[in-house]
């Protein structure tokens, strides 16, 4: 293995090329965990008016610092652990590990400055090429005035995109997909639930995108990772509008906050598989019981797309002609009836067996699913999606879910789709569960992230997608 700290003399001998930099400054409240030291300073004798300046910075498990700028350039050398670095002159986030560098352009902004590790230390040695007595670091006092709601979502998005096997230009979830088309014909009882477009007589067309659960674009379907299945549907409404509703295969989320997701997805980058147990994300489970049951769930392998349940485990308002109020969680039932797969079946199906099984039926016939919505006895849980209400609730059914066929060229055509879980209509409303709306701005987010990298290529048609 390279020893980091026989290159420091070639990264001091670099940067004395650069013109500006910065004066020194040590551990400021708005640094938590971190620890700065000086190595050395020196004016620039071949650069009148700049100084180089030297420092080390130790970061704690889990040490980060707030939003802040530099007064000059700065380049930054990874001595030991990992650490998260995001510039907004340089693109998104990104891990730097012992041995990688990384450089902060003058006038840029250091949005994210953190230990990836929340087990383990880091450190790197920041070198500065600044004018004479120049300060150091200025902390952006306006970060603390950025809505709770917004930073959560960039939190969410920088770290998922952090996960192992995300590809640049795709989803950081749910991946691998195939995209169909279909229609959905109301129920005789949709029109009296709620006032939305779709729910009243006509038929309306939908876009419908099953999927994989994880970033890989070539995870194998009978692999036990590969859970949760998705199921995006956009109902297309008349006069031009749309809704979507997202949906899993699991009856209740991983888990029931936005803060907790983003703990998980830390836990996930944190983790190290060639560290000793117990990993990160292991202690995430075993502190959330809910958040096991989701995982062990998931690795049982359904036997088609067209015979496996989805939900949308957030809840929903429903606001009839009367201006009568009803919350309820949408669950898309399969017509054909829930089918799995035993272990051995599993392992013997091929790689793509649950798309290349959804185009055989397809090409013989429709696929149905019942849209149905479950309503809340009093006291159920309405702002809490990884808490399941029980199976002897009452149901409305709402429609069918005919879908006819897959689109042609499925690749290209998901690459231009954004499925939005707050992209609701007159009738439909948000209830006071938070996630619809923050995972609304996360994929708002992710849309832009795959528009700012370059998409990958691949030929396998049930293997490519963009970031949801």
């Amino acid at each position: 293995m390279n020893n980091p700290f026989k290159q420091i003399r070639w990264v001091l001998t670099a940067i004395a090329l650069l013109a500006v930099g910065m004066k020194l400054a040590v551990a400021h409240e708005q640094e938590t965990g971190v620890e700065v030291k000086p190595v050395r300073e020196e004016k620039l004798a071949n650069v009148p008016g700049q100084s180089l300046t030297a420092i080390t910075v130790n970061y704690a498990p889990g040490g980060k610092s707030s939003p802040h700028q530099h007064a000059g350039s700065v380049f930054a050398y990874v001595l030991t652990g990992a650490i998260k670095s995001e510039n907004s002159a340089t693109g998104p986030a990104k891990v730097y590990r012992a041995g990688e560098s990384f450089f902060e352009p003058e006038g840029s902004k250091h949005l994210i400055s953190e230990n990836a590790s929340a087990t383990e230390p880091a450190s790197l040695l920041a070198v500065f090429v600044a004018a004479d007595g120049a300060q150091l670091t200025a902390f952006d006092t306006a970060a603390s005035a950025t809505p709770a709601g917004q930073d959560l979502a960039h939190q969410i998005l920088e770290t998922m995109i952090q996960v192992h096997g995300v590809k640049a230009g795709h989803r950081p979830v749910h991946a691998k997909g195939i995209v169909c088309e279909g229609t959905f014909t109301p129920s005789a009882d949709a029109a009296t639930f709620s006032t939305a477009a779709h729910f009243q007589k006509a038929s309306v067309p939908v876009t419908v995108r099953f999927s994989d659960g994880v970033p890989e674009l070539a995870i194998p379907d009978n692999s036990p990772d590969a859970g949760p299945r998705g199921m995006a549907i956009r109902f297309e409404l008349p006069g031009g509008e749309e809704t979507d509703i997202i949906a899993m295969s699991h009856n209740g989320f991983v888990v029931g906050t936005g803060e907790e997701f983003l703990a998980l997805q830390k836990s996930i980058v944190a983790t190290d598989p060639s560290k000793p147990h117990q990993w990160p994300v292991e202690a995430f489970v075993a502190s959330h019981p809910r958040a096991l049951k989701f995982v062990v769930d998931n690795k049982v392998i359904p036997a088609s797309f067209a015979t496996e349940a989805f939900f949308s485990n957030d809840a929903f308002i429903f606001v009839n002609k009367d201006g009568l109020k009803q919350a309820g969680r949408y669950e898309i039932l399969p017509v054909a009836g829930q089918h799995d797969l035993s272990d051995a079946e599993a392992k013997a199906k091929p790689a793509d067996f649950l798309f290349d099984d959804l185009k055989t039926r397809l090409a013989n016939g429709q696929v149905k699913f019942r849209l149905v919505v479950q309503l809340p006895n009093t006291g159920d849980p309405k702002s809490d999606p990884s808490l399941v209400w029980p199976d002897d609730r009452k149901t409305i059914e709402v429609g069918t879910i005919s879908i006819t066929s897959a689109v042609a060229d499925s690749a290209a055509t998901e690459k231009s789709l954004a499925f939005d879980p707050a992209n609701l209509t007159d009738g439909i409303d948000l209830s006071d569960d938070e996630l619809p709306a923050l995972r609304s701005e996360v994929y708002a987010l992710s849309v832009k992230y795959r528009h700012q990298t370059q998409p990958a290529q691949t030929s396998t048609a049930s293997a490519t997608a963009n970031s949801k």
